[in-house]
């Protein structure tokens, strides 16, 4: 084994030191080694390369450090299973990137490692600095990777300037004050490391911003630290999910997160230990509303205003009240057919297969009926003329139908759709229907009824040859509809039988209009008096 006393070494070319030498430092500032061009420093894992104090009785910042400069050639410059202690800042790359792997990087006065090149650090155990184990600066985009980071004084890592290092499956544990620190406008990438037992776990400053897990595969295990797990001052979202903060209770991981600036901290979802299980916060459903509608119109409610910090997949109405859900779906639509007050449930269900529920006050109110009295209405002196009343709803209510057939306000001449009724003087009159659904609501409508005596095709208010001439002229030559009844021998024609019969009643002593002789009705009742369907002038 070589044993190396110096004080300062400048190497421009090339120096391979060989495995089992000793480089011990002359106490002083100034003891350092800088790499200009190539530094292969390759031990073994049974023949480490040491490089410590010659001191008597050896302390931190004995010696200063192992600097790469800008012309070293990164490709072959590589430090590996050594032994660097009691220096100041151990490894130091000045706009260099070599490759720092399998060493012991121990007691430094102020960094163990510390960059702002972008080398290959991995597999290092950097332990016991006063200040700070691995710093990180400059545009650095280092992969700090499978690394023991433990008890250095300050911070165990240290992100600074516009460095976006990728920190990947270290153990970062044992600093009184600070896990990682990421500051300025630095941006790393943190997944898979196990960051424990620190005063603070992750502090974030200025206006970095870290990526802090982010999937399952990523996952960090953050917990033990004394005063936060992740502690952000800076006015950005930090994006922290996919990680272990020591319980999977919400309420402890929240008691843990420290958000002093203007920005958020969005740790959810989280994991167990095992990381084989994601929890969230359940969805936040809602229902909208409170909602209003008429009977018999399609109402709709809207969800869409629920929120989830994953994805909502299934949304689910109760429209009833009845505790089923009976429709799916963001936005809905129903109709009642009765007036209603009551209550509408939606819930709603995340991607982590939590859910929740939001009622809302639904009314629905009743429509009035409309009326509709039928006619215009004709018919003769004693003759019953056949009502024809209607009625539409919305809703799917029952209908009374109520009539004032002699004007005097009262609806308490008949009932129903369609009663009869006769007038024995002839003249115009006006009914009027009113029509009440289960609700109280009330429609109403009226039609003109004319009476005139039978026979009086043209509604002269006497039955003349006029009127048999009126009827012929409707039969044969196309002229207008009888105004009065035409059918006047009650056959359930209008022929020119009808014309003879009003002749012979004017002229031969016939019986009148719509009174045939005593046993000559052509019906075989032998009624005289009959309820014809109303006719309705042009008909």
């Amino acid at each position: 084994m070589d044993t190396l006393i110096i004080s300062y070494w400048k190497l421009p070319d090339t120096l391979i030191v060989a495995p089992g030498t000793v480089v011990k430092f002359e106490p002083g500032f100034s003891a350092k080694i800088e790499v200009e061009g190539v530094f292969s420093a390759q031990g073994t894992e049974t023949d480490t390369i040491v490089f410590t104090s010659n001191a008597v009785v050896p302390d931190t910042n004995d010696w200063k450090e192992i600097r790469f400069r800008p012309t070293s050639i990164d490709s072959l410059c590589v430090v590996s299973y050594c032994l660097v202690e009691y220096g100041r800042l151990g490894i130091i790359c000045n706009q260099a990137s070599p490759t720092i792997s399998h060493n012991r990087i121990v007691n430094t006065g102020s960094y163990g490692i510390v960059f702002d090149g972008s080398p290959m650090v991995c597999y290092n155990l950097v332990e016991n600095s006063g200040g700070r184990g691995i710093g990180c600066g400059g545009a650095s985009r280092a992969v700090v990777a499978g690394n023991v980071v433990r008890n250095n004084y300050w911070r165990n890592i240290r992100c600074t300037d516009s460095a976006s290092p990728l920190i990947v499956g270290n153990e970062i544990s044992g600093s009184p004050h600070i896990g990682i620190r990421c500051a300025d406008l630095s941006s790393p990438t943190i997944i898979g490391n196990t960051i424990v037992d620190n005063g603070w776990g992750i502090v974030v400053e200025d206006s970095a911003s870290p990526l802090i897990g982010g999937s399952l595969s990523d996952a960090n295990d953050i917990y033990g630290s004394d005063f936060a797990e992740l502690d952000n001052s800076t006015p950005n979202r930090i994006m922290a999910e996919y990680n272990y903060w020591g319980s999977v209770d919400r309420d402890s991981i929240e008691s843990k997160m420290r958000n002093w600036g203007s920005g958020s901290i969005d740790y959810v979802p989280w994991t167990n230990a095992s990381h084989d299980t994601v929890y969230s916060d359940p969805p936040v459903a809602n229902a909208g509303g409170p909602y209003c509608g008429e009977e018999g119109s399609w109402m709709s409610f809207d969800g869409s205003n629920s929120s989830d910090d994953g994805r909502i997949v299934l949304y689910e109405w109760d429209i009833d009240g009845d505790g089923d859900y009976d429709s799916v779906g963001v936005d809905v639509s129903h109709t009642w057919g009765d007036d209603y007050v009551g209550v509408i449930v939606l819930r709603v269900t995340d991607d982590g297969a939590l859910s929740d529920t939001d009622t809302t006050m639904v009314t629905v109110q009743n429509v009035l009926p409309s009326a509709d009295a039928g006619g215009p209405y004709r018919g003769g002196i004693d003759q019953a003329i056949q009502l024809s009343g209607s009625a539409t709803d919305p809703g799917m209510d029952s209908i009374v139908f109520e009539w004032d057939l002699d004007g005097d306000g009262e609806y308490d001449d008949a009932t129903g759709q369609g009663p009869t009724h006769i007038w024995s003087v002839s003249g115009v009159y006006t009914i009027y229907l009113r029509v009440t659904d289960d609700d109280g609501g009330i429609g109403a409508d009226s039609a003109p009824v004319t009476i005139s005596l039978c026979g009086d095709c043209n509604g002269d208010g006497r039955l003349t040859v006029a009127d048999a001439t009126y009827l012929v002229a409707f039969i044969y030559r196309g002229g207008p509809t009888p105004l009065g009844q035409g059918d006047v021998n009650l056959d359930g024609r209008m022929t020119v039988a009808d014309a003879t019969y009003i002749v012979a009643h004017l002229y031969r002593g016939g019986p009148p209009p719509c009174e045939p002789a005593a046993g000559s009705s052509p019906h075989s009742d032998g009624q005289k008096r009959v309820a014809v369907p109303a006719s309705k002038p042009g008909e």
